[in-house]
């Protein structure tokens, strides 16, 4: 029950810190949590924040809207803002860099195991679907 707990209140922390923020989907189900059942908005704002467009995709078919803003912290974000932001962050050396750090720190247990580069690569990509699916900034 209190790892329920825990991953519910870090599922409400998330709306709201508007910054990249990686989650761990395999100990939310781990949990119990089926996140697949949670609105559009907020899957669309944990794929982007995972790195996952999978999770993007998803969250689109399931009628998040590209356009709508991501409140939190005072502060009122784009998702195609929120994908460029943190693909300049996977862009920064390894020591300026949150998501080079938890890389580090965290190995294969933090985004699927893929390095910092395969990141980079992957948000670029994100950035160009979020794109063709005329985002706006």
């Amino acid at each position: 029950m209190k790892k329920l707990l825990t991953c519910g209140f870090v599922l409400l922390l998330i709306q709201q810190i508007n910054c990249q923020i990686y989650i761990d989907i395999k100990q939310l189900k781990d949990a119990g949590l089926d996140i697949s059942q949670s609105p559009p908005q907020d899957l669309l704002n944990l794929g982007i924040g995972n790195c996952d467009l999978e999770l993007i995709n998803s969250a689109i078919s399931k009628g998040a809207d590209l356009n709508m803003q991501f409140e939190g912290a005072g502060v009122s974000v784009f998702p195609l803002c929120k994908a460029i932001s943190a693909a300049s962050d996977a862009m920064l050396p390894a020591e300026s860099s949150i998501i080079a750090a938890q890389i580090r720190d965290y190995g294969a247990a933090v985004f699927s195991g893929r390095s910092a580069s395969d990141i980079r690569r992957d948000y670029i990509e994100i950035i160009s679907f979020l794109l063709q699916k005329a985002a706006k900034l």
